[in-house]
Parts: structure tokens; C-alpha cells; sequence
């Protein structure tokens, strides 16, 4: 008389053995099943109402593992706009050293195979996040600001090179370019320009300006600054083609440009909102024995509005920020540059874990293990929703959209205050500096940050010979 073994046949073994397998694998990373929208929410809603340094902690105490970076990234900007800029400039730093472990990984090697594996068959969530291209590249241009804000121009002007260096390495591996995609860089690189000029380096600026406009014509902060500099360096020809493709435009002024030694420059950044978040459209599909379902991320429709920042010195509006570039509009563009292959890789495992459930249902059927054959089903549907995730992991504290704002005035004594407006000009809130000191020849930079009708700023602050009090920052005062 033959022994009979519990599950009759090898092949159903192995497939149990297998099942088991992949469910173990998963466990540990609880990231693989949670969402990171609805995972950070908590430190997000603190960021939104200006607890920056409970949301910066909070972040960087979760910064491991597979989704390290993007925690490093969502910490750093809390930080920073908390004015906690030393903090800031570690995490951002940290940051960099995972993005350069992944440049320097072999285009093959082991832990890619691995990578490769894991994702075929939980979700893509199991791939380490690295980072969308121009958020490598915004990495480096917060950090500079982060710099600046410190100070240390020199430290500033390290990290605008490397940005650039990003951005040439990202745009090189980009085969083609539809021309009705957002322009990218576009701040990264008028930051870059701005902190050059303020150093001295007046000619690389012009060429950053000029880069500008090539791939994002038409800004009219762009156009002033090369009419300036056309004017300022006898490059008349340069001048007159500025004033015909920017029409009534008039050469706006800067310390960069300022033979007199007699301005001081006040420059805003302005960060308005928060960046887009991703929601996922999921699919059940039945597969005859069994479910399983597809999961594809999109990125949620936005509501709001976008608040412009006015410069008011000595009672008098001297300026306005104006948009460089749409966060929002660039990260879904690369979600959607990347949507097919996504669509394939949820497709090719949601049909692997069909054709593996169902050879092990029909397998146990054939034996007559009708109960068992059952229990494999309703197993591997639950299983099969369970691992499918979509990965809706991206930076989200970063803000909807990009502005500047620049503005140069005799140096001496001033008031100024910092206003956000509606879109009918409405003043929303308002950030006092008071009477300062404006240095001849001198820029210095403040950070403005808008969410709804809250307004955050904060201003330079070179390290202290001892522990300061906190942060400059602002909670909004309406008017």
C-alpha cells in the first residue's frame, strides 16, 4: 500500500511552498501595503499648519529602509521652512548621499536583480524610491538656498553646480521631448543665475537667464534681468533683441549689475502650496477560479487658489513675485511619461499570480482536494488584493508652484513687509520685518512660503555663536 503525501502532487507543493514564500517576503515592510499619502498624513497637516519642527522630526524619525529618501526629503523642507536651516542642511545632505548611491549602483547588479524580483512579484513599492528626476535636481537647489539663508554663498554656489550637473545628466538620458510639456528646471536654474550674479559671476548668470528663455520663453522677470545685463556689459546687440522679444520691458536692477555700490537687493522665494498628491485606481478582475485586481496610480485633481507675494517697502509696492515653474504640472507629466510601462508591470503580475492560482486550484481539483482547492482560491484572491499597491510615494511638502520676486532699493534704513495676495489683489496675510539695515551692495534672501491663506517666512540667519531662540518665522496675520 502506497503513502499518500497531505497535498497528492509535487507540483501543488511547491506552489504552496511558493505562496507561503511571497507572503513572508512581504510582511516586514509594512510600506509595502500602506499607502504614503494616508501613512503621513499626520506630519503633513502639522507642516500645513506651520508646526514645521514636529513635522520635520516626525519624517526623519520614519527615514528607512525603501522609502528613506523621500522621508529625508520631506524632513529637510520642514526644516527648513521652520527656519531650523542647520537641520535642514544635514537631512538634505544625508538625502544626497542615498541619491549618489543609487548613480554610482552598476547599470547591473545583484540588488537590482533582487529589486527586479520583488517588485515582479509584490508591487512596485518594493523598488527604493529615488526620486524623480527634477526632484534630484531640486534637492541640490534647496540645499543652496539652505546655504544662502546660512550665509555662505560659497557653500550656495557648490550646490547650484551640482544641480546643474543633475539637470545635464537627467535631460542627456531623455530621448524625446514633447514640446507641450511644462518646462522644467526653470527655477532651479533662475535661483542658480540669481545666487552667480550676487557672487560675482555676472557672465555664467547671462547664460543661465539665456537658457531660460530658450526653454521657457516669455517670463518677464527672465526678460528684465537679460535686458539689464545686455545694458550693463555692452552687449548691445543682446539688448536689442531683449527689448523686441520683451516688449515694454525695462532692465530691472540688482547689486549684481550695480556700479554705484549704492543698492541693496531683497530676494523672495516664494514656494505657494502644496505639491500634488496620488490617489490609485484600482481594478478587480476576475480570473476564473480566483480575483485579482490591477492598482495604477493618478495623481488627485487639486482645489485652491495661488497667492502672489508683494514686496511693500517703506509703505510702497516694489515688487511682485512671479511664477517660474509648476511643480504640479511637471510631476504629473513624468507620471504620465512613465504610466505604460507601469500599466505593464501591474499587468504582467497580475496575470502570473492568475496562472499560478490557477494551476494550483485545477491541480487540487484533479486529486479530488476540493476543500483545499477552495481555500488555495479565496487565499490567493485575498492575497492578490492585499499585494497589489499602487506606489503613490512622491515629495509631497513640496509647493504646487514655484515664484520669485526681486527687488533692489537704495541701501540704507527701510520698513518692509512681506504681503500675500488673492487673485484680486486681496491682501491675505501679511509678514512684518520691520525697519532693517539694507547693506550696500548687499542681497538678502527670504524664504516665503503660502498655503491657502497662511503665510510663513522665513529670513537669513547665519549660524549663531550660541543657541539662538528658535526660528524667524511667522504665523499669518489677515487683513
Amino acid at each position: 500500500m502506497s503513502l499518500r503525501p497531505p497535498i497528492a502532487t509535487p507540483r501543488a507543493s511547491l506552489a504552496s511552498r511558493a505562496f507561503a514564500t511571497l507572503a513572508l517576503a512581504g510582511l516586514p515592510s509594512c510600506s509595502l501595503f500602506s499607502a504614503y499619502p494616508s501613512s503621513t498624513a499626520d506630519y503633513r497637516h502639522a507642516f500645513e499648519a506651520g508646526r514645521f519642527e514636529e513635522a520635520g522630526k516626525g519624517y526623519l524619525e520614519e527615514a528607512s529602509g525603501a522609502d528613506e529618501l523621500v522621508y529625508l526629503l520631506e524632513s529637510a523642507t520642514a526644516f527648513q521652512q521652520g527656519g531650523l536651516l542647520l537641520e535642514s542642511r544635514a537631512a538634505f545632505a544625508r538625502a544626497e548621499k542615498v541619491v549618489e548611491g543609487f548613480e554610482s549602483r552598476p547599470k547591473i547588479s545583484g540588488r537590482d536583480a533582487a529589486e527586479g524580483v520583488a517588485t515582479a512579484v509584490l508591487n512596485d513599492k518594493a523598488m527604493p524610491y529615488d526620486g524623480e528626476g527634477f526632484e534630484r535636481v531640486l534637492l541640490n537647489s534647496l540645499q543652496a538656498l539652505n546655504y544662502w539663508l546660512l550665509g555662505d554663498l560659497s557653500g550656495a554656489l557648490v550646490e547650484v553646480r551640482r544641480a546643474a550637473e543633475r539637470q545635464r545628466a537627467y535631460v542627456a538620458q531623455i530621448e524625446s521631448r514633447d514640446p507641450e510639456d511644462p518646462p522644467e528646471f526653470v527655477f532651479s536654474q533662475y535661483l542658480a543665475a540669481t545666487i552667480r550674479e550676487i557672487a560675482g559671476d555676472v557672465d555664467n548668470a547671462y547664460v543661465d537667464y539665456k537658457q531660460i528663455q530658450e526653454r521657457a520663453p516669455g517670463i518677464r522677470r527672465v526678460g528684465s534681468d537679460l535686458l539689464r545685463i545686455a545694458e550693463a556689459t555692452g552687449r548691445a546687440q543682446d539688448a536689442d533683441r531683449w527689448r523686441r522679444e520683451f516688449e515694454g520691458a525695462a532692465p530691472s536692477r540688482s547689486v549684481g549689475t550695480d556700479r554705484s555700490g549704492s543698492l541693496a537687493e531683497i530676494v523672495v522665494v516664494h514656494a505657494d502650496g502644496m505639491a500634488p498628491q496620488k490617489s490609485a485606481i484600482e481594478i478587480p478582475i476576475p480570473t476564473g477560479r480566483s480575483v485579482t485586481k490591477i492598482a495604477i496610480p493618478r495623481y488627485l485633481p487639486r482645489s485652491g487658489f495661488a497667492t502672489q507675494l508683494a514686496v511693500v517697502v517703506d509703505g510702497r509696492t516694489e515688487g511682485h513675485s512671479e511664477e517660474l515653474e509648476s511643480i504640479d504640472s511637471i510631476a504629473r507629466e513624468h507620471l504620465d511619461r512613465r504610466l505604460a510601462a507601469i500599466i505593464a508591470r501591474t499587468a504582467a503580475r497580475a496575470a502570473a499570480r492568475a496562472a499560478a492560482t490557477e494551476i494550483g486550484v485545477n491541480q487540487l481539483r484533479k486529486d479530488k482536494h476540493q476543500l483545499a482547492a477552495v481555500g488555495v482560491a479565496i487565499g490567493a484572491a485575498l492575497w492578490n488584493i492585499l499585494v497589489e499597491q499602487a506606489d503613490l510615494r512622491s515629495w509631497l511638502t513640496l509647493p504646487s508652484r514655484f515664484a520669485m520676486a526681486r527687488v533692489a532699493v537704495p541701501a540704507g534704513t527701510h520698513s518692509v513687509r512681506i504681503e500675500a495676495r488673492g487673485a484680486a489683489g486681496q491682501v491675505l496675510a501679511t509678514y512684518d520685518l520691520g525697519t532693517i539695515e539694507l547693506a550696500p551692495g548687499r542681497a538678502i534672501p527670504l524664504l516665503c512660503r503660502t498655503v491657502g491663506s497662511r503665510l510663513f517666512v522665513v529670513r537669513e540667519s547665519p549660524p549663531p555663536a550660541a543657541p539662538s531662540s528658535g526660528p524667524s518665522i511667522t504665523q499669518p496675520t489677515s487683513e
